[in-house]
Parts: structure tokens; C-alpha cells; sequence
């Protein structure tokens, strides 16, 4: 399949990457789920925090997502070095990025960038 150089977008700005041919691949097989991926890497890997301060995270997180019908957090995933990844079903990145913002927690935990993606695998 040839790919035509303009199918593929990249802003830097907000570290968003988004593929058209992605995009069509899933209006063809009927499949939309949005997904955001908030990578934490490199110097803002996820820091040290105890029991009680990684509820109050969540629970930030929680009260936030109560003004939101069409966004689900599905988990924070982490390596030994911090490093590791936020993953949501949300409309688009600015979305889970006010979410962040407005909860509190962007200040807290810092990101270095937040990735839109769609599922195009497996393959019906």
C-alpha cells in the first residue's frame, strides 16, 4: 500500500500524532474507539508517592470524570524507573488534558506528552 507523504500529521506542540490512514482503517471495519495515552518518560517519569497520596490522585481524578459522560480512565501503568503511561477512552487529547488540569493532578504528576490514538488490531 502506498502512503501518500501528507497521511500522516505531526504536531509537536502537545506531543499529538495523529495518522489518517489509522483513522480510515477503522470507519472502514466500524471500529471508533478514541483513546489517549499520556506518557510519562524521561524526565517526567511518574513520581515517588505514598498510599494515601496516590488516592488522593485518584480520588481528584474521580471527581473530575463526574461532569464527563463520554470519557473513561482505564489505568496508569508503571515500570521500576517510573516510566510508564495513562490510558483513557476519550473524545480527543484536549479533553484528558483538561481533566488533568482541572483536577489538580497535571500539577502533580507531570506528563511528557499526550498521544490521540484508535485501535486498528486486531483485524475483524
Amino acid at each position: 500500500m502506498n502512503v501518500p507523504a501528507h497521511a500522516v500529521s505531526y504536531w509537536s506542540e502537545g506531543t499529538h500524532f495523529k495518522s489518517l490512514i489509522m483513522k480510515e482503517l477503522c470507519q472502514k471495519r466500524a471500529i471508533r474507539i478514541p483513546r489517549v495515552i499520556v506518557f510519562h518518560t524521561g524526565e517526567d517519569t511518574l513520581p515517588e508517592v505514598s498510599e494515601e497520596e496516590l488516592k488522593e490522585i485518584q480520588d481528584a481524578v474521580v471527581e473530575e470524570l463526574e461532569s464527563y459522560e463520554d470519557v473513561e480512565f482505564k489505568g496508569t501503568f508503571a515500570a521500576e524507573d517510573g516510566s510508564g503511561f495513562c490510558d483513557w477512552e476519550a473524545p480527543d487529547a484536549e479533553t484528558v488534558e483538561k481533566i488533568l488540569e482541572d483536577s489538580g493532578v497535571a500539577e502533580k504528576v507531570p506528563n511528557s506528552g499526550i498521544l490521540e490514538v484508535e485501535q486498528v488490531l486486531p483485524v475483524e
